[in-house]
Order: C-alpha cells, then structure tokens, then sequence
C-alpha cells in the first residue's frame, strides 16, 4: 500500500514523458519482439486494472461517514491524490464512483463559464464523453441542487456550452417523468444564465 501511494503522490509530479527514466531501456517499455510486446502490454494493461481497482478503494475508504456521520476530507491528503490519479488514468471505470462523491467539499472556485478547481471535477472532466453521460443521467436524477451544478460543470467542462445545451434540450424532450424534466429545465436554465 506505501508503493501504491507513492505512485499516486508521484503522478502530480510526473517527470514529462520527454525524459526517460535512466533505468530503463526502450526496450523495457516496448519490446521490439512482438510477443514480448503482447506480454508486455498485457502486464501494462494488468497493471492498470490494479492501480484503479486499489485508487478506488481509496476513494471508498476516505468518503465512509464516521461515527458521526460525517467524512473527514484532506485537501493534499490520500483521497485529494487517489481522485487526481483517477483522472489522470482516465479511469473510466471510476466514474460512477466520482460522480457519487462528486460534492466532496474540496476548495470550489469559479462556476459555469470556469472550471471548478476541484479535483472530482477534474477528474471527471480529463475523463471526458464517458462521465459526462452519465453526468447527464445523473442531472435529472438528482434532488440536490448543489450536486446538479456539479453535474452540469462536468457536462460543461467536457462537451463546451453550445452541445451542452443540446444535450440537455434533447433529454428533456425524450424524458417523460415530470420532476425529472423539471429538474433538465432548471439545469438548461442555468446554463443559460451569463457568468458573473
């Protein structure tokens, strides 16, 4: 778990991919044999999956409620990281997982019209088209108005303003449920509204 950590601490301060590690060779990275090539994009590949699978169960630990129902969140702390590396991975796997902790009371700056400075937002964001369908599923879902607009900044951040809008108008009109559809108008109407 301390390797793990180190790696997720370290993905904020990647070195650029410009400059190789000196203990590794091309070769080491990508074989110039093809089955050593499959083999090695297979341990690649596998590797991943066990990053994300152990990130994610960061992120579930660090969001359980304490005794008193409440989560305690740390700014620079295990969780802030575990959330970056996701996006960073473009963990798509990771999705519904951020967007159930998407109000994580981290720092928030801006508003629509600026990218949140908040790290579930950025995640969701680097991950692009796959979180902001679901985003979108979740905007008329949703009872909270605070998580809405955060669902809408994803939706915002991904697909820009003008599909954005489009997206949402085209949801309204194939949903059926009343308080959903609501529930799109307010999120259309928002989005609407000029940044201050």
């Amino acid at each position: 778990m301390a390797a793990l950590l180190g790696l997720v601490a370290s993905l904020s301060y990647a070195q650029p991919p410009s400059s190789p590690r000196p203990d590794r060779s091309p070769d080491d990275v990508i074989p110039s044999d093809e089955t050593k090539q499959r083999q090695a994009f297979n341990e690649i590949s596998q590797n991943r999956r066990e990053t994300i699978a152990a990130l994610l169960h960061i992120v579930r630990e660090e969001t359980k409620p304490d005794k008193n129902g409440l989560a305690q969140f740390n700014q620079g702390g295990r969780l802030y990281h575990a959330i970056e590396a996701l996006g960073h991975l473009r963990a798509d796997e990771a999705v519904e997982t951020l967007l159930d902790n998407i109000n994580i009371p981290f720092n928030r700056v801006g508003g629509l019209g600026r990218r949140y400075e908040d790290p579930v937002i950025k995640a969701l964001t680097s991950i692009g088209k796959p979180a902001s369908a679901k985003a979108l599923a979740h905007l008329s879902a949703d009872k909270s108005e605070v998580r809405r607009t955060l669902y809408l900044a994803v939706i915002y951040n991904v697909e820009g303003e003008h599909l954005a809008r489009e997206m949402i108008r085209a949801s309204i009109e194939r949903e059926k449920d009343p308080s959903k559809q609501a529930r799109l108008m307010a999120a259309l109407e928002l989005l609407n509204k000029p940044a201050p």
